[in-house]
């Protein structure tokens, strides 16, 4: 059990580190009466978060209640209504949210265990179903990519008429 002292860090981090958050996904690393995921898997987790420049933290409901409330948060996110253990993935804004969540979302369908409640992306709530959907769009190179491919499409076909008219 934590001490006074390491529950008022904690929640100073956290306070510190959610606002500043391009994205905070809210998981379940544990469901009451069943077995959770192993040291390996989170240290997995954590490892594979810390390479892309996120963290994960765990924390009891209410610290993290406190510190979505100190954060200006709360009004977003009811840390108390999820069941099971919480964890935080935070990533900061200057992470692509998308391969965050997509990183977050395949760690979750790898292990059934691992349980995704909702996030917050750029100050808006995602339920767990939004989030997935998120999660499932391809990166913003990607998207990019195919966005100046779709502006160019009728271009070049306008340019394919154009030549045929001129022959």
């Amino acid at each position: 059990m934590k001490t006074k002292v390491q529950k008022k860090e904690t929640i100073d981090k956290l306070s510190q580190k959610i606002p500043v958050a391009g994205v905070v996904v809210f998981t379940s690393f544990s469901r009451e009466g069943e077995k959770g995921l192993s040291v390996a898997q989170m240290r997995n987790l954590k490892k594979a978060l810390r390479g892309m420049g996120a963290e994960y933290f765990v924390a009891k409901k209410n610290l993290i209640n406190i510190s979505t409330k100190n954060s200006g948060m709360s009004d977003l996110v009811d840390v108390s209504k999820f069941d099971g253990s919480v964890g935080l993935a935070i990533g900061g804004k200057e992470l692509d949210s998308i391969a965050l969540s997509k990183s977050v979302y395949d760690f979750s369908r790898a292990n059934p265990v691992f349980r995704i409640f909702g996030a917050v992306v750029e100050n808006k709530y995602l339920d767990a179903d939004s989030f997935k959907d998120f999660a499932r769009l391809g990166s913003k190179e990607m998207l990019v990519a195919r966005l100046f491919g779709m502006m160019q499409y009728p271009m070049r076909n306008l340019l394919l008429v154009l030549n045929n008219i001129k022959k």
